[in-house]
């Protein structure tokens, strides 16, 4: 381990010299590899209270090193070692009730165990603990504090802490706010190997904080941090690759950099991969292995995955047709107030498809959108006032929503308009401006055949050369919108 060739001198500490030459004896068998022979030597001494054999044995149970992987085992020798004040083992010991490792985690004792071995100089120690102070975690919130024990681990050369201490600066976390500093904390950190670090020194150089925008010099960055199985610098190069930053644009590539991020179950990458199969960037188009992708990355709450999966499930790409599992996965992913999902789950709301009709609901929904600029939602609570759906019906708040959404060039938005004008629903009917409203809505969706038939039947209501006056305000209204309408009408 990383914290073994560091701090080995720390391991030593109060033993007997007979005891020592035991001791040497499962290291050098347990750094060849020869983990079973370690094991037994290790054992050895623990039964005579030997603190440091106690705390490679732990390692050995958490690691399933030589034995099967125990994390209760693991959790009762790192604790008996960590009683006899050796100092790694109660900075692993501050580790397993952090993260739950053969304990309930308890971050009040995370942090009481970093204390003690931050307090005894121990580097690794100091920056767990910095971290905890920094964010209140297990301990009062204490930024000052925190500010010290990571520039002592540091001011040791630890990279962990110099890597802290580099976003800290960029970020302005706990000291005043200097980029071309943090970036020189970054770059220590990276050059030690610290792949967290060289992807925080890569992620610098493509923003171009504290240093010159240098996307090259960033590529070559991510691919240290990737090449140490970080799967975030793993992603990072696959977009490199995919939006050709620093390198050449290579689909290709960039899907296997994603696959190497997914395989450490990283929701962003199986996204990724999600997307590049619908795509078909990399890789032929297919539904079925995007369903797949979309699925894991959506399992663990990316909402993009969410709301893209239920597109799947409502379009029937993949698979089958099946609006619940859609209403289902929109519903998680409008929870996390993606304006997407929100848009589709109150469609699918009002249609009553995959879930119970409920127009209150998605009046929620809807009005919630607005705010958002959405056009098509301004659309749909155009149609919920027209129709009052979970509304009483009012035509004039109908027209409201609908020019709010023509404001934006919505086709239907115009196409609604039109036949507002055109049957005269609260206002006087015009076949003139629902001639107009049609064509603007033509103009934008010119594919449109529902659009190039309605004009057809405007015409057929029309009175002979009405056409002409309706062409000249069609150019007006698709320009001006509403103004133009008002000014046809003075």
């Amino acid at each position: 381990m990383k914290a073994d060739a560091l701090f080995a001198g720390f391991l030593f500490f109060c033993l007997s010299t007979s005891a020592l030459a035991s001791m040497q004896k499962g290291l050098d068998a347990y750094s060849q590899g020869l983990y079973q022979q370690a094991f037994s030597l290790f054992q050895k001494e623990a039964a005579k209270g030997n603190a440091q054999a106690e705390y490679y044995i732990g390692l050995q149970y958490e690691e399933g090193k030589g034995v099967s992987k125990d994390a209760i085992k693991a959790f009762e020798n790192i604790s008996a070692a960590a009683q006899q004040r050796l100092v790694l083992a109660q900075y692993r010991l501050g580790f397993f009730y952090e993260n739950g490792v053969g304990t309930a985690v308890n971050l009040a004792k995370a942090a009481e165990f970093y204390k003690v071995a931050a307090e005894q100089g121990l580097p690794a120690a100091q920056s767990r603990y910095a971290l905890m102070l920094g964010e209140g975690r297990g301990v009062e919130k204490d930024e000052a504090s925190a500010v010290d024990f990571i520039q002592r681990a540091a001011d040791s050369g630890d990279a962990e802490a110099l890597n802290i201490l580099g976003v800290g600066y960029i970020e302005g976390r706990g000291v005043d706010r200097d980029a071309a500093k943090g970036f020189r904390f970054l770059k220590l950190a990276a050059e030690k190997g610290d792949t967290l670090a060289q992807r925080n020194l890569a992620k610098s150089l493509a923003d171009g904080k504290g240093v010159e925008r240098d996307e090259r010099e960033a590529f070559k960055w991510y691919e240290k941090s990737a090449a140490g199985n970080d799967p975030v610098g793993q992603l990072a190069l696959g977009q490199a690759y995919e939006y050709g930053a620093g390198v050449e644009q290579d689909y290709k590539s960039a899907l296997a950099w994603y696959r190497r991020s997914a395989s450490a179950d990283y929701a962003p990458a199986q996204y990724k991969i999600g997307y590049f199969s619908i795509v078909g960037k990399g890789v032929a188009t297919d539904y079925t292995e995007a369903r797949y992708w979309l699925g894991l990355a959506a399992t663990q709450g990316l909402a993009v995955a969410q709301a893209d999966l239920a597109s799947l499930f409502e379009s029937g790409r993949g698979g089958a047709v099946d609006n619940a599992a859609a209403a289902k996965w929109y519903r998680l992913a409008a929870a996390q107030n993606m304006p997407r999902a929100q848009y589709q789950l109150a469609r699918m709301l009002k249609e009553g498809r995959g879930v119970e009709r409920n127009y209150a609901e998605a009046l929620l929904y809807f009005r919630a959108l607005p705010a958002e600029r959405i056009a098509y939602a301004e659309n749909e609570l155009g149609n919920m006032y027209k129709h009052g759906y979970g509304v009483p019906q009012d035509y004039p708040k109908a027209m409201d929503w609908y020019w709010k959404a023509a404001e934006q060039d919505d086709a239907a938005a115009f196409a609604n308009l039109s036949l507002i004008y055109g049957k005269g629903l609260g206002v006087s009917k015009n076949s003139v401006i629902s001639y107009a409203l049609m064509k603007c809505a033509s103009s934008i969706n010119p594919d449109s055949k529902v659009y190039k038939d309605a004009i057809r039947k405007v015409v057929e209501e029309m009175d002979p050369g009405k056409t002409i006056d309706g062409d000249r305000l069609s150019h007006e209204v698709c320009r001006s919108k509403s103004v133009a309408i008002g000014n046809y009408l003075k």
